[in-house]
């Protein structure tokens, strides 16, 4: 199982990655970069907020619904309200589709780890 560590530069690569899948899995919209002034960090080229709360746990947030991510036992928890966007609301196969997401994101970082070691 992962364990992060919020200031480690492997949380910002996986932090990164999983930006790009979200990207590419039509979650979110990555922003361009020509728009983006001051330096370039993770929030303001995604639009979103991946927190690492505790070792085994991550939190997404400013997508429409905000979600907790385990490691531990792959579970996706959606939490809060859209009341920011009106209108707003995922699908269940979409949330079926953003843990799919996770687990593959977070299963082929334990391999990249594993075969670090």
């Amino acid at each position: 199982m992962i364990e992060l560590e919020t200031k480690d530069k492997r949380w910002q690569e996986m932090r990164e990655d999983l930006g790009e899948r979200l990207v590419n899995g039509g979650f979110i919209e990555k922003r361009d970069e020509k728009y983006i002034y001051g330096n370039r960090t993770f929030g303001k080229v995604y639009g979103i907020q991946v927190i690492n709360g505790t070792p085994s746990q991550i939190s997404i947030e400013g997508m429409s619904l905000q979600f907790t991510y385990d490691f531990s036992n792959y579970e996706l928890n959606v939490w809060g309200t859209a009341q920011r966007y009106a209108g707003a609301s995922h699908s269940v196969g979409e949330l079926v589709e953003i843990r799919e997401l996770l687990t593959k994101w977070q299963q082929d970082w334990e391999k990249r780890l594993d075969g670090s070691k």
